[in-house]
Order: structure tokens, then sequence, then C-alpha cells
């Protein structure tokens, strides 16, 4: 396994401070990192131990083009037309200065169904696949600007999440919702996606806490244990 050692312990430090959102880290280096990283297969980059492999996939999603972000609904009952009418909000963390207080922002935006199609697995399902409209696109690239100058953290994942009318869609009918940010890797369920973001224990623990995420979670909090600090 030769490969993985090039991936040192600096470098590593050098993604976690770009994460951090220090604004001395230079960016010719964490796309170094990041395009010897995306050289390697993509089975291959998920096999890494978790300190390896968050840092560098958060960094992925990060900079993937929201574009081809990809919010899949699986459903056991067929939509309708009310597949054409979902939202989500990104929600992220602005932070508050020196001595100011971090707060939490949403903003949200419409979804674009881009395909469904029945699936025979699982006792036969619906999987809806939505993309963000391009109006999402320039507030995105707003957003990483004031992400590289430390005015804001990147973005909330996790709790991505399509959202409809009130009363149009049944929940109990929805399986779960994956995740196909970084389109190198077969869509993620919630708990895939959590375990490969560089996320803090209080994170975990307010997001399983927190009923703001409409669908299924367990597959992120259902074994998950988190003691407090």
């Amino acid at each position: 396994m030769q490969g993985k050692t090039k991936f040192s312990l600096g470098g590593i430090l050098v993604l976690l401070l770009f994460i951090s959102g220090c604004s001395s880290i230079n960016k010719a280096a964490v796309n170094t990192g990041k395009t010897l990283w995306q050289a390697k297969p993509a089975a291959m980059r998920q096999a890494y131990p978790a300190f390896i492999r968050q840092p560098y996939m958060t960094i992925e999603m990060i900079t993937t083009d929201i574009q081809n972000w990809e919010i899949h609904l699986l459903t056991k009952a067929k939509l309708g037309e009310v597949a054409q009418q979902a939202e989500a909000e990104i929600r992220f963390t602005r932070r508050g200065g020196l001595f100011g207080e971090s707060t939490t922002e949403r903003q949200r935006f419409a979804l674009t169904l881009k395909d469904y199609a029945f699936i025979l697995d699982e006792g036969g399902y619906y999987r809806y696949i939505y993309r963000f409209h391009h109006d999402a696109t320039p507030w995105y690239q707003a957003h990483l600007q004031q992400f590289h100058a430390k005015k804001v953290r990147f973005i909330d994942f996790h709790y991505l999440q399509p959202l409809f009318p009130a009363n149009t869609l049944p929940r109990s009918q929805v399986l779960r919702i994956e995740y196909k940010i970084a389109q190198d890797y077969e869509p993620m369920d919630i708990g895939q996606l959590m375990r490969n973001l560089y996320l803090g224990k209080r994170q975990w623990l307010d997001f399983c806490q927190d009923p703001e995420y409409l669908y299924d979670k367990r597959r992120a909090c259902g074994s998950v244990e988190i003691a407090d600090n």
C-alpha cells in the first residue's frame, strides 16, 4: 500500500486548517492535495482510515460544483405532481467574530427533478433524484468567498433534505434520503455521508437531537453513542 504514504500528517493538517477557515493556508497546497487524492480510485479513497478520509472527502464536497450535487428521495409511493415542488434549505454557520456569537443561517432554493425510476430492491421503491436549481450557483460561489474569508463555516451537508408543501408528502412512505455530492462515489445514506465528513462530536449530538431533519436518521444516530465532554 505504498500510495498511502503520500498523505502526510502535515498535508492532512493543511486540510484541517483550511476546513476550519484559516485564511493563511495556501490554497494551491490544498488543491495539490485534492488532486493527489482524486487520482486514486474512489473505492481506495473510501478505504482509508477516517482521520485521512474525512478531511479529503470534506474538501471534495465543498469544492464540487453545486449544480452536480444530488439529493435522492427513496419512497414507497409514487409522488405524482408533488415531485416537481421540492425545495431545499442550505444551512450554515456564520462566524461571530472575535467576541460575537455564531449564528445559524439558512438559504432556500428550488430543487429540479433530474430523474426518477422504480427500483425492485427492498421490496420495490421509487428513487427521485434532485439537483439544485441554477439560481443556487451564484449564491454558493459567494458563500465560498465568505468561507475563504473566515466569515462562515462550510455548509451543513447532513441537513440537506427535500422539502415539500405542507401535507403533500406522507413521510411514512419515505424510506430514506441519500446523497451524491462528490460525483465519484455511489449515493450515501445519512450515516455514510456523516461518517465521510469532518464533523465533531457536538455536531453529531446536535443533529441526532434536532427535529429539523425530517426524515429517517437512524442510520446516523441509531448506532452512535456520544458522551458529553
